[in-house]
């Protein structure tokens, strides 16, 4: 799996788990749980990948904050986590 695939996964799996049953209080175009869930998707499946990949996964954080599912420290803990797991695997 690349580092987006790996960010976008478990940015998808902290909104699950966090909140399963939560209804985004955003309403706006491309601001929904279904957006959110396909975009991260796209990246997991590898249809997007490189710097779109990484717009995606940055503006599905962006809106997980927006919405409190995740703190801002929680998308970087996530983003380092998989960033260090990544470096260490090619060490």
């Amino acid at each position: 799996m690349t580092e987006e695939q790996l960010l976008a996964q478990e940015t998808l799996k902290l909104l699950n788990w966090y909140h399963p049953d939560h209804e985004f209080t955003q309403d706006k175009p491309g601001c929904t749980r279904d957006h959110i869930n396909v975009i991260l998707q796209q990246v997991i499946d590898a249809e997007v990948t490189g710097p779109k990949a990484h717009r995606f996964i940055g503006w599905a954080q962006g809106v997980l904050c927006m919405d409190g599912f995740i703190s801002l420290n929680d998308a970087r803990n996530i983003n380092r986590k998989v960033i260090e797991a990544m470096s260490s695997k090619k060490e």
